[in-house]
C-alpha cells in the first residue's frame, strides 16, 4: 500500500541496517515505521499517528534496562506531539477497557471479523477422567484429541497444537533419592532438552550436559524426565503420525530465519501439524488449519496473580481463532481438569463482553486494578540476609513517608521465584 516509503525495525536489524532506516526515516523517504516496541522511538517527524496492536501483549513492557512500556512512551509521545493513539486488540486489556468505559479513551468497535466463519465446534476435554487416555498409546493426548487429529488428516487440513511450555520436560527426576535436578543460581528444576541432551534453566540461561549430570543430593546419574514440553509432544506426534509432516515453534527456534521458514512452510500448506508455545496462538493467518487444539488449557490460570483469569482469556480465545479462518469450518479442542471453569468456557466461546463483566466484578470485589493502583517494589542482593534487610528498610521508610493516606502495604513477602540467577529477591507491594 505504501511502496517505499516503509521502514521495519526490530532488534534482528544489524547497526549499519538500522542507522540506514533512521538515516531514511530522518530524511522523509520513508513515512511509515513498523516495527516491535523500540519502533515507539523512530525518529518520524510531523508524527499523525501511532498505532499499537495486539495491546494486551505483555511484551510492549521491557523487564531490562532500560525499563520502559512501549505504550505509556506511545501515549506521552502522541499527547506531546499531537498525534492520534490507537490501541487494537481483540481482547483488550481489562484496564485500558474501563477507561473506554469512562470516556478516558474513545472505543471504537469492529463488528464484522476478518474471518466470516466464526461457526466452530467446540470440545472440551476433563484431563481429570482416566477414561480420555491410553496410557499404551499416549498419557498427553487424548483419545479424543487423537481422533480429530486423524479426521483433520484424512480430509488434508491442518491442525496447530499449543503447549505453552518449551523443552522435553519441565523436571528431571532421580530415581534414587526422588530430588529434582535444580538450578544453582535460581533454585528452580531444570529443563531437560532431549535433542541438546541438556538440562537447561530458562530463567538464567544455566546449561549442563543430561548424559553427565550427577544428582546433587545422592551423585547418582539415574533420572526420568517428567513433564511434557514442545519436544515432548512434537516426538509423540512424529510416532502417532508417521505419515504426516509436523513442525515445531518455540523459542528454541532462535534464529529469526528459522522461524519464518517454518510459519512460511505451514502457511504454504507443505506441513500437516504445527505445535509450539504461545507464539503460534497470535496473528497467524493459516486458511488450511481446521483444528486448533491446546494440551494443557489451563496452565496460565495457576500462576499466582491476580491477572491469571485475563492472562488465561486472552491466550485460549486467540488461539481459538487460529482455526476455520475462510471457507472451511473450524474445530476447537481444550484439554483442561477445570472443564467448567467459567474463564476456560468463555475464551472458547470468544465471550469478550461477559468475560469483562465478570472479571470487573472479581477485581472490584478483591479492590484490584482498575479500582487500584498497585505498584511492586522489588529488591535484589547477592545474599538472602541482605535482600531482607533492604526489603525491611524499604517498609519502614514507606510508613514514615506516607503517613495517614489511605494505602495499604504488603510484605516483604518471597516472589513465586525468589532466587534468580545467583541473586534473591523479595517484594513489596502497595495498594492504594
Amino acid at each position: 500500500h505504501f511502496d517505499e516509503t516503509v521502514s521495519v525495525l526490530n532488534s534482528s536489524l544489524s547497526d549499519a541496517r538500522r542507522y540506514d532506516e533512521y538515516r531514511r526515516i530522518l530524511n522523509g523517504e520513508s513515512r511509515v515505521g513498523l516495527g516491535t516496541r523500540s519502533a515507539i522511538f523512530a525518529p518520524l517527524s510531523n508524527l499523525g499517528l501511532i498505532v499499537i496492536d495486539e495491546e494486551h501483549s505483555s511484551s510492549y513492557k521491557q523487564d531490562n534496562a532500560p525499563f520502559y512500556d512501549a505504550i505509556e512512551v506511545a501515549k506521552r509521545r502522541a499527547n506531546l506531539e499531537g498525534a492520534k493513539l490507537v490501541l487494537g486488540s481483540a481482547t483488550p486489556r481489562i484496564i485500558d477497557r474501563a477507561r473506554a468505559d469512562h470516556n478516558i479513551y474513545h472505543l471504537v468497535r469492529l463488528d464484522k471479523r476478518y474471518s466470516l466463519n466464526q461457526d466452530k465446534d467446540l470440545i472440551i476435554v476433563d484431563t481429570n477422567d482416566p477414561k480420555v487416555f491410553d496410557l499404551k498409546v499416549s498419557s498427553l493426548l487424548t483419545l479424543p484429541l487423537i481422533d480429530e487429529i486423524k479426521k483433520t488428516l484424512s480430509l488434508h487440513q491442518q491442525v496447530m497444537l499449543l503447549l505453552n511450555r518449551r523443552g522435553y520436560a519441565p523436571t528431571y527426576y532421580c530415581r534414587n533419592c526422588h530430588q529434582l535436578a535444580r538450578c544453582p543460581n535460581c533454585s528452580i528444576p531444570l529443563n531437560y532438552h532431549k535433542r541438546e541432551e541438556a538440562l537447561v534453566c530458562h530463567h538464567c540461561g544455566y546449561k549442563v550436559s543430561a548424559l553427565s549430570y550427577e544428582c546433587q543430593s545422592c551423585h547418582e546419574k539415574n533420572f526420568l524426565p517428567l513433564g511434557f514440553g514442545t519436544e515432548h509432544v512434537y516426538e509423540e506426534l512424529k510416532f502417532l503420525f508417521p505419515e504426516a509432516k509436523i513442525l515445531r515453534l518455540d523459542s528454541d527456534v532462535s534464529s529469526s530465519n528459522v522461524r519464518h521458514q517454518v510459519l512460511a512452510s505451514f502457511s504454504d500448506g507443505e506441513a500437516d501439524i504445527l505445535v509450539g508455545t504461545q507464539v503460534i496462538a497470535k496473528g497467524h493467518d493459516f486458511p488450511r488449519v481446521t483444528l486448533a487444539a491446546m494440551l494443557d488449557a489451563d496452565a496460565s490460570l495457576r500462576l499466582p496473580t491476580y491477572m491469571a483469569n485475563e492472562m488465561t482469556f486472552d491466550l485460549i480465545s486467540q488461539f481459538v481463532g487460529r482455526a476455520g479462518r475462510k471457507d472451511l469450518k473450524g474445530r476447537v479442542l481444550l484439554q483442561t481438569m477445570f472443564p467448567d471453569n467459567p474463564i476456560i468456557q468463555l475464551s472458547a466461546k470468544q465471550d469478550y463482553e461477559t468475560f469483562y463483566t465478570q472479571e470487573m466484578e472479581e477485581r472490584r470485589k478483591y479492590q484490584y486494578p482498575p479500582y487500584t493502583y498497585l505498584t511492586s517494589i522489588s529488591v535484589k542482593a547477592m545474599s538472602l540476609q541482605r535482600s531482607e534487610e533492604v526489603a525491611n528498610m524499604v517498609k519502614s521508610y514507606l510508613l514514615r513517608a506516607i503517613g495517614e493516606k489511605k494505602f495499604n502495604l504488603y510484605g516483604p513477602s518471597v516472589p513465586y521465584i525468589a532466587h534468580i540467577n545467583g541473586r534473591y529477591y523479595r517484594q513489596i507491594l502497595l495498594k492504594y
